[in-house]
């Protein structure tokens, strides 16, 4: 959607759906300051076809209607004509796999609206999958790390118990850095591509910070120097101040905190939407629930909002989370997965939900069979 249009979708998706000829339905809801907007669309992903798209703002308990395209036509707010012509033009000259949203955004006298949801959807919803490079996560760790906040990232990573006190940049030898980057390994990575770009765009002013090879380098050319500054991020550990190690040696525990701290420093500042996908991944349990009730602590501020999935069967706890913020997912007999609110069940506050659900109580879990059975089912 970044690109104003329909990406081209494979046909190996991992969420498809029973009849693939069925329209797939996207709907957001937002509040800013006393309203909530709801923006929509549904789309022929085969086809690549949006077939309806929307736009609307709940003020006091009343929808008001921004846009809708349905069915080839549109309905807008405005009443006045200069509007109505120029949104009229927009939309005729839609192509099939196009969104309206990004025509009216990217104009400066039509409907803010647009523009808010726009610049939401790519400022402020966040999401982290187990895949995700970490490079724009460094760059913030490092640029921010003396911005005026509650508490700095290396304040919040001596309270994980990762033994970190602080951060410093190495000053590395360049032949030795030239020899790293020649590797295939590394020219092959996905990291390179973006490295040997942002060189293409270097100048005096400039400094990369980049992660080849699973470790974080700054690259910076001193105004009357013959050669570049490369130097190597190091973690400063307890108990040992002049030894550092670098990203690379950290335990993939460390490794994954760091990867998502930011998000706990950011959220002080600014009410951002995260998502995160396999939230415990290299966790011990405690430092999942210590992650997620320090962010609902930072994010009470600023209307913050973390969304995740996990196996982490712990932070199914009424004290940590609310009934109707629990969903599970459960697979049926065909193999078909769905979401099921764990509001639908009828359960007292005292239950020990963990227990509960382990015993198959809300559905969810793996329905394992021994070899035996398996075989006398086939």
């Amino acid at each position: 959607m970044r690109e104003g249009k329909l990406p081209m979708f494979p046909y190996n998706l991992k969420f498809r759906l029973e009849d693939l000829g069925e329209d797939s339905l996207f709907e957001i809801e937002v509040g800013f300051d006393d309203q909530i907007l709801i923006y929509g669309f549904s789309i022929d992903i085969i086809g690549r076809v949006v077939k309806r798209e929307y736009l609307y703002a709940n003020i006091s308990g009343s929808e008001k209607l921004i846009f809708d395209i349905q069915n080839q036509k549109i309905a807008i707010l405005s009443s006045a004509a200069s509007i109505k012509e120029r949104v009229d033009i927009y939309f005729n000259d839609l192509n099939k796999d196009e969104f309206l949203l990004i025509k009216l955004a990217e104009s400066s006298e039509i409907f803010w609206f647009s523009k808010f949801i726009y610049k939401w959807l790519l400022d402020d919803l966040v999401i982290i999958t187990p895949k995700t490079t970490i490079s724009n996560k460094i760059n913030q760790f490092i640029k921010t790390k003396e911005r005026e906040a509650e508490d700095s990232i290396i304040d919040i990573l001596k309270t994980f118990d990762t033994g970190i006190t602080d951060y410093v940049y190495q000053k590395m030898n360049l032949e030795k850095f030239l020899e790293i980057l020649n590797d295939k390994k590394i020219k092959d990575g996905e990291g390179y591509a973006r490295f040997y770009q942002d060189l293409m765009d270097f100048d005096e002013k400039k400094v990369i910070e980049t992660n080849i090879g699973g470790d974080f380098y700054r690259i910076s050319y001193p105004k009357g120097k013959k050669e570049p500054i490369v130097e190597l991020l190091g973690f400063r550990h307890c108990g040992n101040d002049e030894k550092y190690f670098s990203y690379d040696e950290e335990s993939d525990g460390t490794k994954r905190l760091v990867e998502i701290v930011n998000i706990l420093y950011s959220v002080q500042a600014v009410g951002k939407t995260f998502i995160i996908d396999e939230i415990e991944r290299s966790f011990h349990s405690n430092l999942t629930l210590e992650f997620i009730k320090k962010f609902l602590n930072y994010a009470s501020k600023n209307k913050g909002q973390l969304i995740i999935t996990t196996h982490e069967t712990k932070i199914m706890n009424f004290n940590l989370v609310r009934q109707d913020e629990l969903w599970i997912i459960d697979r049926n007999k065909k193999g078909m997965s769905n979401l099921v609110p764990l509001s639908g069940f009828n359960i007292r506050a005292d239950k020990i939900l963990d227990k509960d659900y382990l015993a198959g109580r809300y559905g969810g879990v793996p329905n394992i069979l021994t070899i035996l059975e398996s075989d006398l089912n086939e």
